[in-house]
C-alpha cells in the first residue's frame, strides 16, 4: 500500500526530529463501412491465448475495440479505468507511472505487479530500484493506446497461461496486424489547454508474403495544475509523449508465419502535482509549517498547487521488440514461440505532497511537563525549507532497467477435437542497464541538494542535527521461471471442464548502497550510512530472495441453451516475493502471497428487433500472507536516516463482489450500462517479529475490517449511443454521452481524510463518419462536461506529520478531431 509506505518515511523522519461498452462492439460504433446498427458484432478476444468469440469464453472479459478507446478519449490507464468498474489506479507518481487496481488487489511499493499488462502477448519491462518509481515499466505508459485491434481487461488471478503470475488480472494490449491492403490514416487533434496530438498509421503489403505496418502518435497538452509557488515550471500534469510502432508479418512458407513489433515511446513533461488542503497545528513543527504554508497559500482553492522543485520533471523512454513465430506442424499441432527484448529508462523529480515550507518566526515546541513554548527562529525564518522531494542523482535515472522475456508454447487438439490443450515454457530476466537511484531532501534549505549545496538552517535554532540529503543507488535483478500445460475436454456437446496447472520459480538479488549527508556547516556536507545497512563502511547492502508455487485452475461451463453460457471456476493465484532495498538486516526480503478465488458466471446473447447481451458474474477471494507495508518504532539515538519501512506478509482479506455487463440495440439506439459492486475487507493483521538482536520494532497501520485501497463499492458506466437519421449521401453522424460513477475509495492511512469522495463525471461525443461520403471523418468531444471538480487521490497524514494533500482529476476538457482515411488497411 504505497501511502503506507511513504507515511513510514517520514513518519521515521518525524521521530527522529530530522465504463465501458461491455465487452460488445456494436456495427453502429465500428466505422463507416458497418452492417446495419442494432446487430451483434462477433468479437475475438486471446484471454485463453488462443483466438475464441468472447461470449464462448468462460471468463469475465471487459473489452474496448479502438473506436471505443478514441472517442472515449483513452489516451492513460486512468482513462481506461473510468470505463471500466472493476478496475482503477493508483496515479500518485502521475498518469505515466499509473498501477492499475483489479477487484481491490492492489500493488504495494516495491512488490511485483497485481495487474500485469501484456503488449502483444508480452508482458510490460520492468522498472528499476526504487523511489518514486519502485515499479516503474508495470503498467500501460504514454501512447499505448493507439492503433490497437482491441484491450481486453481480464479479472481474476492469472496462474496458469500467462507470463507472471498476477492476483488481480491482466490487461491485454492487442495491436493491429498488418494487413494485405493498402491505406492508413492521417488524425489530427485540437483542444483546450493547448492541446495537439497528431495520430498516423500506414499498412503496406510488400508482396503477398510479406506485409508492414507502420504508426506514430504525438500528443502535446499544457498542465491544469497552475503552479503559484514561482519555483519550477509553472503548470503541472502536463502530457509532452512520442510513440511511434513498425510491425512486420513474413509468411515464411504457408505453414510458417514470422511476426515481429518493434515499439517506442518517449513522454517528457513538468511532472505530477499534489495540493496541500488542510493542516493540524497539533503536530508539532510539521503541522505548524504546513498551517503556515497554507496561510501564505496564493489561491488555496481550484487548480492552484505549489512546487518547490526548480527542475520538477517527468521523464519516460520505453522500447520493445517482440518477435512471434508460429508454425501449423499439422492439423492439430501448433507451436509457437514468443521472444521480446526491451529497455525501460525514467526519472521523476518531484516536491512530494506539493510541501513548500518556509520558515515562520516561531516554532512552538511542546515540551512534556511544561507546554508549548515559541522557539524564535532568528536569521533561518522566512527561509525556504524542503519537507521532502526527489530526483534521481546527477547523470543517473531514478529507473534504467532491461527485460527479456522467451516462452515456447504449443496448442493442439486431441481425441477428436473433444479436448483442447496447451502446454508451454516459460522465462524472463531483468536487470540493470546503468547506474539508477534517488536523492531525497529532508528539512534542508539547499540550493542544489544533488551537488550537496544545503544548509540546515534548524539545526542552529534546535540544537541538534535536524535535516539531510539521502542517497540509494544499486541494482536489482530478477529471474522468472515456469512451466505450464491446460486443458478443455468437452464432455458433452454442451459441457466442458476445464483443468489448468502452472509451477512458477522466482529469483530476485538487489544491492544497494544508502548514503546520508548531514550538514554541520553549511554546504560542507557530512558522509555518513544511512542507519540499518548491512556494511556500515561501504554503505551497502546485499539481498536476495527467492520463491516458487504451484497454481491451477478448475472449471466448468455450460450451455443450456443457444447464446447462453454459464461458468464456475476455482483458481488458484500467487504473487511472487521480494527485496525491500531501505530496509534493516533482518526484514530485507519478503515471501510470496496467494489467492484462492471462486467465480460462478454468464454470458448471454439475443438478436431480433432488440439485440443484446447480459453478461454477469459473482466472485470471492481469500488473500493469504498478504503483501503489506510496515514501518519501525525507531529507538533512541538511532540518528538520521533510519530505516523507514520494508514488506511484510501481515495480513489476511477477503474480497467479494458482483460484475454485471448489459448491452442494448434498437435501431439507430444502442445502451450500455456497467456496474461493479466490490467489498473487500481485511479479516486478520498480524505485528510482524522482532528480529532478535535488531533495534528496530515493526509494526503496521492496518486494521481488521479496512477495506483495500482504492477500492469503491460501487462503480458505474452508462453509455447512450443515438445514429442521427441523416442521408447515407452526407454520411453517418452520431451523438453519444457517457456518465461514469466512482464510490468512494480508501487511499492512505485512517484519518479525517483518507477517502477520496465519490464523484460522477460527463463525456460527450459528437462523430460525423464519411462526410459528403468522402474519406474525411470530424469529431467534437468534451470530457468532464459538467467541469466537476474531484480528487484522484487522497494523502492523509494530519494526524502524523500535520497536513493533508490531494491529487486533482482533470477538468472540462474539449477539441476537435480531424480524420483523413486512405485505402483499406
Amino acid at each position: 500500500m504505497k501511502n503506507l509506505s511513504r507515511t513510514s518515511l517520514y513518519v521515521t523522519a518525524a521521530l527522529n526530529l530530522a465504463v465501458t461498452a461491455p465487452a460488445v462492439v456494436w456495427a453502429a460504433n465500428n466505422s463507416a463501412q458497418s452492417a446495419s446498427p442494432g446487430v451483434l458484432q462477433q468479437i475475438i478476444v486471446t484471454a485463453t491465448r488462443r483466438e475464441e468469440p468472447l461470449q464462448d469464453v468462460p471468463i469475465s472479459i471487459t473489452v474496448f475495440n479502438q473506436r471505443q478507446l478514441t472517442e472515449r478519449n483513452v489516451t492513460s490507464a486512468a482513462d481506461l479505468a473510468a470505463y471500466t468498474p472493476s478496475l482503477s489506479v493508483d496515479n500518485t507518481f502521475g498518469s505515466d507511472n499509473a498501477d492499475f487496481v483489479l477487484r481491490g488487489f492492489y500493488q504495494q511499493s516495491g512488490t511485483s505487479p497485481t495487474v500485469a499488462v501484456y503488449f502483444d502477448d508480452v508482458v510490460a519491462p520492468r522498472g528499476g530500484i526504487g523511489g518514486a518509481l519502485e515499479h516503474a515499466g508495470d503498467g500501460a505508459g504514454p501512447g499505448s493506446f493507439f492503433d490497437l485491434q482491441n484491450v481486453q481487461v481480464v479479472k481474476g488471478p492469472q496462474g496458469t497461461l500467462f507470463g507472471l503470475n498476477t492476483t488481480g488480472g491482466a490487461l491485454l494490449l492487442v495491436p493491429k496486424r498488418p494487413t494485405g491492403n493498402f491505406g492508413g490514416y492521417i488524425e489530427q487533434s485540437f483542444g483546450n489547454y493547448g492541446m495537439v496530438r497528431t495520430q498516423g498509421v500506414l499498412n503496406l503489403p510488400i508482396s503477398d508474403k510479406v506485409r508492414l505496418r507502420l504508426g506514430i502518435d504525438h500528443e502535446s497538452r499544457d498542465g491544469y495544475l497552475k503552479n503559484v509557488s514561482g519555483i519550477g515550471p509553472n503548470n503541472l500534469n502536463n502530457i509532452g509523449y512520442t510513440a511511434g510502432r513498425a510491425s512486420l508479418v513474413v509468411d515464411v512458407t504457408d505453414d510458417i508465419e514470422n511476426y515481429t513489433v518493434a515499439s517506442f515511446s518517449e513522454s517528457s513533461t513538468n511532472g505530477p502535482g499534489e495540493q496541500v488542503y488542510a493542516c493540524n497545528p497539533a503536530i508539532p513543527i510539521f503541522g505548524q509549517l504546513s498551517c503556515n504554508q497554507l496561510s501564505e497559500f496564493k489561491g488555496n482553492a481550484g487548480y492552484n498547487v505549489e512546487n518547490d522543485l526548480p527542475d520538477a520533471r517527468s521523464f519516460v523512454r520505453q522500447w520493445q521488440v517482440i518477435n512471434t513465430t508460429t508454425w501449423q506442424a499439422t492439423d492439430n499441432l501448433r507451436v509457437k514461440n514468443i521472444a521480446s527484448y526491451a529497455r525501460y529508462a525514467g526519472t521523476i523529480a518531484s516536491s512530494l505532497f506539493g510541501s513548500d515550507w518556509t520558515i515562520p518566526a516561531a516554532l512552538d515546541l511542546n515540551i512534556p511537563g511544561i507546554g508549548v513554548i515559541p522557539l524564535p527562529t532568528g536569521a533561518a525564518a522566512g527561509q525556504h525549507l524542503y519537507f521532502t522531494a526527489s530526483d534521481a542523482p546527477l547523470g543517473d535515472y531514478i529507473s534504467d532497467q532491461s527485460t527479456y522475456t522467451e516462452e515456447l508454447q504449443f496448442q493442439g487438439e486431441s481425441l477428436g477435437n473433444r479436448l483442447r490443450w496447451q502446454a508451454g515454457y516459460y522465462m524472463e530476466g531483468s536487470g540493470p542497464v546503468a547506474p539508477a537511484g534517488t536523492m531525497s531532501p529532508t528539512l534542508v534549505n539547499c540550493s542544489d541538494f544533488r551537488t550537496l549545496q544545503c544548509t540546515d538552517l534548524l539545526q542552529s535554532v534546535l540544537g541538534a542535527p535536524f535535516g539531510s540529503v539521502q542517497r540509494q543507488t544499486g541494482h536489482v535483478t530478477y529471474r522468472d521461471y515456469a512451466g505450464y500445460g491446460q486443458g478443455t475436454y468437452a464432455i458433452t456437446g454442451k459441457l466442458n471442464f476445464t483443468a489448468g496447472a502452472r509451477f512458477t520459480s522466482d529469483t530476485t538479488n538487489g544491492s544497494v548502497t544508502r548514503d546520508l549527508w548531514s550538514f554541520p556547516t553549511a554546504n560542507l556536507p557530512l558522509q555518513t550510512c544511512l542507519a540499518g545497512v548491512q556494511n556500515t563502511t561501504t554503505c551497502q547492502s546485499t539481498l536476495r530472495n527467492e520463491s516458487s508455487a504451484p497454481t491451477w485452475l478448475v472449471g466448468l461451463d455450460y450451455s443450456p441453451v443457444k447464446n447462453l453460457l454459464t461458468y464456475l471456476k476455482y483458481t488458484r493465484g500467487y504473487r511472487t516475493g521480494g527485496v525491500v532495498l531501505g530496509a534493516p538486516p533482518g526484514y530485507l526480503t519478503f515471501g510470496p502471497e496467494h489467492v484462492d478465488d471462486y467465480e460462478i458466471g454468464e454470458k448471454y446473447s439475443f438478436r431480433g428487433p432488440v439485440s443484446g447481451l447480459i453478461d454477469a458474474d459473482v466472485f470471492y477471494s481469500r488473500l493469504y500472507n498478504e503483501q503489506v507495508p510496515i514501518g519501525f518504532v525507531v529507538p533512541p539515538g538511532a540518528g538520521l536516516g533510519a530505516p523507514s519501512g520494508s514488506i511484510s506478509n501481515a495480513a489476511q482479506s477477503r474480497i467479494e463482489g458482483l460484475e454485471l455487463d448489459t448491452a442494448l440495440a434498437y435501431g439507430d439506439l444502442s445502451f450500455d450500462v456497467s456496474y461493479t459492486y466490490l467489498d473487500t475487507r481485511i479479516m486478520e493483521v498480524t505485528q510482524p517479529a522482532q528480529i532478535p538482536g535488531s533495534p528496530y520494532v515493526p509494526t503496521t497501520e492496518l486494521t481488521v475490517g479496512e477495506p483495500s485501497y482504492y477500492s469503491p463499492k460501487n462503480k458505474v458506466a452508462l453509455t447512450a449511443s443515438y445514429r442521427l437519421p441523416v442521408a447515407q449521401s452526407l454520411g453517418n453522424l452520431s451523438v453519444e454521452a457517457n456518465y461514469t460513477y466512482t464510490g468512494s475509495q480508501l487511499t492512505g492511512v485512517p484519518g479525517p481524510y483518507d477517502m477520496i469522495p465519490p464523484y460522477g463525471l460527463v463525456n460527450l461525443n459528437l462523430n460525423w463518419e464519411g462526410i459528403d461520403g468522402g474519406p474525411f471523418d470530424a469529431e467534437l468531444f468534451v470530457t468532464n462536461a459538467t467541469n466537476k471538480f474531484y480528487a484522484v487521490n487522497e494523502a492523509d497524514y494530519t494526524n502524523i506529520l500535520g497536513f493533508a494533500a490531494r491529487s486533482l482529476g482533470e477538468p472540462r476538457m474539449f477539441g476537435v478531431r480531424l480524420r483523413y482515411h486512405f485505402g483499406g488497411g
